[in-house]
C-alpha cells in the first residue's frame, strides 16, 4: 500500500483535496488561496511562520495558520481559554 501511494505522482493533489475537505474547503483551489490569505508570521508568537492549518475540533472549521509549537501549545491545552488563562497568570506570578 505505502509503495502504491508514495510513487502515485498525483500524492500531492490527492493530500490537499483530502485536506481540504477535512476543513470543509471545496476544493484544493480554495484552501490554497484561504492559506495565502493568511499572515505569513504566527499571530501567537509573532516569531516563526504560520504554516500548520489550525481548526476548532468542536466545529472543524480552520481558525488561521499557527507554526507548529504555537499548535502544539493549543493542542496540549486542549483548546480550553480558561487552561491558557491560568497558564499566563502562573507565569506572571
Amino acid at each position: 500500500h505505502k509503495t502504491r501511494v508514495y510513487s502515485n505522482p498525483n500524492r500531492k493533489l490527492h493530500t490537499e483535496t483530502s485536506e481540504a475537505k477535512k476543513y470543509g474547503f471545496s476544493s484544493a483551489e480554495e484552501m490554497r488561496a484561504y492559506r495565502a490569505s493568511q499572515p505569513s508570521a504566527c499571530p501567537i508568537c509573532l516569531v516563526r511562520d504560520a504554516v500548520y492549518l489550525d481548526h476548532d475540533h468542536k466545529t472543524g472549521k480552520p481558525r488561521g495558520l499557527l507554526c507548529p509549537p504555537c499548535n502544539f501549545l493549543l493542542g496540549q491545552a486542549y483548546d480550553n481559554p480558561d487552561t491558557l488563562r491560568r497558564a499566563v497568570e502562573y507565569l506572571e506570578q
